[in-house]
């Protein structure tokens, strides 16, 4: 199981360099993707680690308002559900789930 972690994590891991190639790293996406990697590495025992890319992801999220999906699964089903995840361990983030932009 902690091969299937570890190839996960680079993959997102790579998720991140294509949103740096697409100047895209402090955005909604950018937030889903250090999600992401914070879940994976909280899934790994590395607790502090995913500390700190959840504060990133909420570091992506201080501009966004509303929430808009840019990539609709990606930004609605998979950040929510990540996000489901981390309240079941830590405390629920409000600012990590804007109101929808209707």
């Amino acid at each position: 199981m902690r091969e299937h972690w570890d190839e996960t994590l680079e993959h997102w891991k790579e998720s991140l360099k294509i949103l740096d190639f697409m100047l895209d790293v402090s955005g909604p996406s950018a937030a889903t993707v250090n999600l992401s990697i914070a879940h994976v590495l909280h899934k790994q025992g590395h607790i502090d680690k995913s500390a700190e890319k959840e504060a990133s992801a909420r570091e992506c999220l201080k501009s966004e308002t509303a929430r808009r999906y840019h990539f609709t699964s990606f930004d609605s089903y998979w950040r929510d559900t990540t996000i489901s995840e981390f309240s079941q361990w830590t405390d629920p983030s409000p600012e990590l789930t804007p109101p929808i932009d209707n």
